[in-house]
């Protein structure tokens, strides 16, 4: 008599896969509440140095247990290079939009983040965009353009200077993004993103320099470090290895899917947490943007075989 396969393997990565959303979206809220405590480039380093040491901690456990993972010289200069964009310069850009714009509307922008590595991948040459393709983008842009634009006559300049900046670190983050798809095949994944997250975190360290040693740490409160380990730990740290192995398991054209509740997550948390308002602009620009991201998904085979093959190497 054959029995009946147990569900709890699914059930356990939708549920991860789940916490690492939640974990993503809730990153504007945890830097929202670090930013009152922390001068802008004070709280993009601590986050950075949180997650450095956490990545730093499960390299080292999943290279006792697979030991095959192995760094090439190209691999050490495009760490130094990506740690400095992705890891650096990335947690700085994000934390100083996010101290001028709402949850809400950075939530929205940064949502466009597959999109516009289709984009930045087209212009390289590694896939070729069809017009189903230069439609999403348009999509995409055009909600976040619609959202910035309302936030300019409803608000303010501030609040535009903040979604610019935010769209500023969402070209960051896709950049980084492209550039991980340069990583040798030996190497690990958490292994590289560990490495150069250590170089963000040297790169900001000498971009605060004595400062980081002058600053007052007792005025810093309870919910700002909330805000520090919850963005460092959980929304870089232990969410990316989770992200890393849910791709490997279950394949990235379904973890992918989960990718377009970052937004709703990070409006939500902004809404009840921190009381911003959400406006009716939201809405049509969500649908926009999300619009883009389905609209693009389909050039994303090609690339999703690569990650499938490539995350052997968690």
């Amino acid at each position: 008599m054959l029995k009946n396969k147990p569900m709890y393997p699914e059930v356990s990565q939708d549920g991860l896969l789940l916490f690492v959303v939640v974990s993503w979206g809730m990153t504007f809220l945890f830097t929202k509440l670090g930013l009152p405590s922390f001068p802008v480039l004070n709280f993009a380093a601590m986050r950075t140095f949180a997650a450095a040491g956490t990545l730093t901690v499960c390299a080292g456990i999943l290279l006792r247990h697979r030991p095959h993972s192995r760094l090439t010289r190209g691999d050490h200069v495009l760490a130094l290079l990506l740690g400095g964009l992705g890891m650096g310069c990335f947690p700085y850009v994000f934390s100083l939009a996010m101290s001028q714009t709402s949850a809400a509307n950075a939530g929205l922008i940064f949502g466009a983040t597959p999109v516009a590595v289709g984009g930045m991948s087209a212009l390289l040459g590694l896939e070729r965009l069809r017009a189903k393709d230069w439609l999403g983008l348009s999509c995409s842009f055009a909600g976040i353009a619609l959202v910035s634009v309302s936030s300019l006559s409803t608000v303010g300049i501030a609040d535009l200077q903040g979604d610019m900046l935010m769209f500023l670190a969402m070209l960051m983050w896709a950049g980084y993004t492209v550039g991980n798809r340069f990583v040798s095949e030996s190497a690990s994944r958490v292994h590289f993103t560990a490495l150069a997250s250590l170089w963000g975190s040297t790169l900001l360290c000498l971009m605060l320099g004595p400062a980081l040693f002058r600053f007052s740490w007792s005025t810093v409160t309870p919910s700002a470090w909330t805000g520090v380990f919850g963005a460092g730990v959980l929304g870089t740290g232990i969410a990316y290895v989770l992200w890393s192995s849910s791709v490997k398991k279950v394949g990235p054209a379904r973890t992918a899917v989960y990718m377009n509740l970052v937004p709703l997550v990070a409006a939500v948390c902004g809404a009840v947490v921190l009381h911003e308002p959400l406006r009716l602009v939201h809405l049509p620009a969500a649908v926009a943007v999300m619009t883009g991201v389905v609209l693009t998904r389909g050039q994303s085979r090609k690339r999703s075989a690569e990650w499938s093959s490539r995350a052997e190497h968690v």
